[in-house]
């Protein structure tokens, strides 16, 4: 059975309870599936002609057009930069 409904979570914690309840599939980093996986809760597939950049998932920052991000904001768009780059 497939739909054409999307679920949308803000944190992973919510995302794995439906993963493990059977309520579809998705992407999820790779070091917190590899218990459920191991363990048959849950089981991987490859998607072919898969549009994902082999790198990963694209991450967007967005904010005002008329305000800057502050200081904190800037620390973090560059901190995430530079941990994330490959």
């Amino acid at each position: 059975m497939t739909s054409a409904r999307l679920w949308r979570f803000v944190d992973l914690g919510r995302r794995m309870d439906f993963l493990l309840a059977g309520f579809g599939w998705c992407r999820m980093p790779e070091h917190l599936i590899e218990a459920p996986i191991a363990a048959g809760q849950l089981k991987a597939f490859r998607i072919h002609e898969d549009p994902t950049p082999r790198e990963g998932l694209t991450i967007y920052a967005a904010h005002a057009r008329d305000r800057e991000p502050g200081v904190a904001g800037k620390w973090l768009l560059e901190e995430l930069k530079r941990r994330l780059s490959v």
